[in-house]
């Protein structure tokens, strides 16, 4: 075999090998820059190695069933009430089944159910699901122990109720992973339930907090009414089927339906979209603008390591010019240059992905609850891939900037101004600049959501959540409610308790009840967030009344139906005029059902129930007397921190009823925290982005500086000898980096203003062409360069021209 040789006749591996010895003595000879160059590298691979596992844990990595990309959702759109894209109704679903052609099979799953399990140990709430029979094989999924529920066992009410499926950390963490546990029987909701088979580790449908699935059975008359859209559906596309087809076929199916049903169908259409896509939609603006800013401080390194290499490849200028002239070609002293970086990339980006290890442990904890696919993100195999190519790309870029400096100092004789060290200070300024604004914009709108008011004063206010088992206290609303009235009298006589009140869903808790309502009088109804209140609920969150009254003991099952609004439905539909004794119903015509009309007695002030960043409707408020439900919520106002009345509280309801498990029981103030909880981690992670490129650019341009004011000392010298005042001489080198500040700037300020676009969506009371921010931006871009440009400033004012003038 023929042996590749360069122009000295070494061969090619042995000539390799000479200049990776050849680096490493050249990283021994120099430990501070060795240090630098590698804990540089580490801390933009680490970075970047951790945000991209995120990204590739939710975004990119498959769903854990058999051929994923045949997975779609099915989503309903409910233009009556605005709605682009809402859950699924029941009877929908068994129309789709029954009329399409283009699917295997279909599933439909109603993921808000409440399970208690009693009977043996402390009593538990579990979050689990309802679904159908067709579920497990339509995403290819089979159970670890025993077997799935049946169609059979979910048609039948009596069997679905008995019956479940237990996820696999559930049977570890409940019952220690025993085999037996299929076939033996449990207490769910107080009924005898036989434990069929145990789900596979990776199976986390809908989410990862579902541990338990039972038959879901849809009541007739569910069915027939149309109006209940509840549930989650999911099909797997027939093999050559494509996702355009498929929406086309079930658009064409609800036009049938909306001629079929004009009633509940008119305006209701059909959403189709890839399984992964509607699992992580929301999160994908947030991780895009991750991956962006962490790519940036990634390229910021690079290029403060390719200055670095820069300023020393034209102190090398005399060895470069030597092996030229000993018939070195330009291609082999790029090779060499290369040969020399790669060390430094291996040992960075081995550190850099042990720093992403340890960066994952710290974020993934922070990441908001709302997050899917959590559980996916680690250092898997394409993380690694992309951890390796990032520092060979690393070890390319910055190896062809000395090398180009090289052969320009080759060619025309060291320089004494380095354009190409000129430009990447520019570049890397530029970068920095863009991760300023963004930082900027992030704090500025996270400012604006921490001000705004929710409506509520969550200050000093415990809540908690409670699943009433219906079998236990009564299968009709009124046990439920009289079961409710003992638990609020008894907690209201905790001592330091100053008001309890009950609603079925807490503000901020991140769950709505929309529906339609028309005021008498009116032709438009209103679509409204609808809550279920009792006890002191206003009064307990600060609600401020502003007309009419609460509820109270007059508001029973048998009164005369009440509701309070608050004060944007007042507005809106009552102008100036008083809504105290005006009426409204909800608007549905079904057969059989009458929907009764409700008498204003109240108007209390509007809240924002889903975020702070989010205001989108009116609220309309029951007395749970009246409109009782099972899952439900209890405010507890404190006369000091509310963590510490949470065992008082506890011990206070479980007097009443012992099997009563509670869940979720937290101060309100981290029910708010919650929901910026996304918000605070794309500014905290934003902003530290910025910051290390604020620091790594000021370095860079103190070295920069640095390197101009060594390579001028005999200028400045005799500059100083000649009568030269040393502020003049300061002023020289400060105007020099404050000239590449502004291009760096012109450049930065101009490509944020193109990128801020992305973070449109996630800001809130700011713009992304904000004023203020560009200007601060601007300001603290100026003083650190300022600062960065003074301290060689100040060594070239203060040279010695006596010493330089004997030096020549």
């Amino acid at each position: 075999r023929e042996i590749h040789r360069d122009q000295r006749g070494v061969p090619f591996i042995d000539s390799l090998l000479q200049d990776l010895r050849y680096a490493i003595r050249q990283m021994r000879r120099s430990p501070g820059f060795t240090a630098s160059a590698v804990l540089i590298l580490a801390l933009g691979c680490g970075a970047t190695t951790a945000i991209f596992s995120v990204a590739y844990g939710v975004l990119l990595r498959e769903l854990p069933y058999d051929e994923p990309d045949r997975l779609v959702t099915i989503s309903a759109t409910l233009r009556p009430a605005g709605l682009a894209k809402a859950n699924a109704g029941a009877a929908d679903y068994f129309d789709w089944r029954a009329r399409q052609q283009v699917f295997d099979d279909l599933a439909l799953t109603r993921p808000v159910a409440n399970f208690n399990l009693t009977g043996s140990g402390e009593p538990e709430r579990l979050q689990g699901a309802r679904t159908t029979a067709s579920l497990f094989p339509t995403l290819g999924v089979t159970p670890l122990l025993g077997r799935v529920f049946t169609e059979q066992e979910q048609l039948d009410p009596g069997l679905a109720s008995r019956v479940a499926v237990l996820s696999y950390g559930l049977w570890q963490r409940r019952f220690a992973g025993d085999p037996s546990i299929v076939g033996r029987t449990i207490e769910l909701n107080g009924t005898n339930t036989t434990v069929l088979g145990v789900m596979r580790p990776e199976f986390r449908y809908p989410s990862r907090d579902f541990e338990l699935w039972t038959p879901l059975y849809v009541p007739p008359n569910v069915l027939r009414q149309r109006f209940d859209y509840s549930y989650l559906s999911v099909a797997r596309l027939r093999p050559r089927v494509k996702l355009e087809q498929a929406r086309t076929h079930m658009e064409a199916i609800a036009a049938d339906l909306a001629r079929a049903h004009p009633r509940s169908n008119t305006g209701v259409g059909v959403y189709l979209e890839p399984m992964l896509g509607g699992l992580t939609g929301e999160v994908r603006p947030a991780l895009r603008v991750m991956l962006l800013a962490v790519g940036t401080l990634f390229l910021v390194a690079c290029v403060n390591l390719a200055n670095l290499l820069v300023a020393r490849a034209t102190r090398r200028a005399k060895e470069f010019s030597v092996r030229m002239a000993l018939g070195a070609s330009r291609g082999r002293l790029a090779r060499q240059f290369f040969i020399e970086v790669l060390p430094l990339a291996a040992l960075g980006g081995t550190l850099g992905v042990l720093a992403a290890a340890w960066i994952l442990q710290f974020l993934i904890p922070l990441l908001p609850a709302t997050m899917p696919r959590v559980e996916e993100i680690g250092l898997h195999g394409p993380v690694l891939a992309i951890s390796v190519l990032l520092a060979i790309a690393a070890a390319a870029f910055i190896s062809m900037a000395p090398a180009m400096q090289a052969n320009a100092n080759v060619a025309r004789g060291p320089s004494r101004h380095s354009r190409l060290g000129d430009g990447l200070i520019v570049t890397e300024i530029a970068g920095t600049v863009v991760l300023l604004v963004c930082a900027g914009l992030l704090i500025r709108s996270f400012t604006a959501l921490r001000a705004t008011d929710p409506g509520f004063n969550p200050q000093g206010v415990l809540g908690l959540h409670i699943a009433v088992n219906r079998k236990t206290h009564g299968v009709s609303d009124a046990g439920v409610a009289r079961y409710l009235a003992r638990i609020l009298e008894r907690v209201q006589t905790v001592p330091g308790v100053r008001s309890a009140g009950i609603v079925n869903r807490l503000p901020m808790g991140g769950q709505t009840q929309i529906l339609a309502v028309a005021f008498e009088g009116h032709q438009d109804s209103v679509t409204i967030d609808s809550r279920s209140v009792g006890g002191n609920y206003f009064q307990a969150l600060g609600i401020p009344l502003i007309a009419g009254r609460a509820f109270d003991e007059r508001d029973t099952a048998d009164a005369s139906p009440a509701g309070i609004i608050d004060e944007h439905i007042s507005r809106m539909v009552f102008g100036d005029a008083d809504p105290i004794g005006k009426r409204f119903r909800i608007p549905l015509q079904i057969p059989g059902v009458t929907f009764p009309w409700i008498e204003v007695v109240g108007v209390v002030g509007h809240l924002r129930h889903e975020g702070l960043d989010r205001d989108p409707r009116p609220q309309v408020y029951w007395p749970y007397q009246q409109r009782t439900q099972d899952r439900m919520a209890l405010v507890v106002k404190t006369s000091g921190d509310p963590a510490g009345f949470a065992g008082a509280v506890r011990a206070a309801i479980h007097e009443i009823d012992p099997d009563q498990p509670l869940y979720d029981v937290l101060p309100m103030t981290e029910f708010v925290a919650r929901t910026m909880a996304g918000d605070r981690l794309n500014t905290v992670l934003v902003g530290s982005f910025a910051s290390l490129a604020l620091l790594l650019a000021s370095v860079g341009v103190y070295g920069v500086v640095s390197q101009i004011t060594a390579r001028r000392a005999r200028d400045f010298g005799i500059r100083l000898a000649l009568g030269a005042d040393p502020r003049d001489i300061m002023s020289m080198v400060l105007i020099h980096g404050l000239a590449r500040a502004v291009c760096g700037l012109i450049l930065g300020l101009t490509a944020a203003a193109a990128v801020t676009r992305l973070l449109s969506s996630m800001l809130n009371g700011v713009l992304p062409l904000d004023a203020v921010t560009y200007l601060a931006v601007a300001l603290v871009l100026t003083l650190a360069v300022l600062v960065a440009s003074y301290l060689p400033a100040r060594r070239a004012a203060g040279l010695d021209p006596i010493t330089t003038l004997r030096q020549e």
